[in-house]
């Protein structure tokens, strides 16, 4: 199913096609209490680490780290990933277990992915096990920031960094 009538893309380059999206999913869609961005410094780190990011998937016009990305309106479900390099996300928390059966659907995506260590989520088990590499960020003040780059008090949980890197089709 193309991407509804009325969603846009926010970009600053290339206009990516929409493949089909579970259309059970885009009334849950709440991003709303998601408006934080990894802090700078973080993000900068893991991009020499994992090289540029061209896309985030979650993101808006005032936490996006990225030159491209997806945004509420134009949801990065419905997205080919595999076409589209190395990808961030750091999805809202109602779309965490979407996201990591997206990458189970989609073994060719190349995704570092920040999501809440919350190793009881039905969905962690499954993100553990198609990760290469983990970092727990931790808890503390200024993990997260605002649009402004100012510290964010800390977050009620701790901060996984989780690579998910292409995995052969078999």
């Amino acid at each position: 199913m193309p991407i509804p009538q009325g969603w846009k893309q926010e970009h600053k380059q290339l206009i990516v096609s929409s493949t089909s999206l579970e259309t059970s999913v885009l009334p849950r869609l709440s991003f709303d209490d998601e408006e934080n961005a990894l802090n700078r410094e973080a993000f900068e780190r893991f991009s020499i680490l994992y090289g540029s990011f061209p896309w985030a998937l979650f993101a808006s016009p005032n936490n996006a780290q990225c030159p491209t990305f997806f945004t509420r309106e134009t949801h990065a479900l419905a997205q080919e990933w595999a076409s589209l390099g190395n990808l961030w996300a750091h999805p809202p928390c109602c779309l965490i277990d979407s996201v990591v059966g997206k990458l189970e659907a989609e073994p060719r995506a190349l995704v570092i992915m920040i999501t809440p260590h919350w190793s009881k989520a039905l969905w962690f088990p499954r993100l553990h096990h198609h990760a290469t590499y983990r970092e727990v960020l931790g808890r503390h003040e200024g993990v997260f920031s605002d649009a402004r780059g100012r510290p964010l008090p800390s977050p009620h949980y701790d901060v996984l960094l989780s690579h998910v890197p292409r995995r052969m089709q078999g």
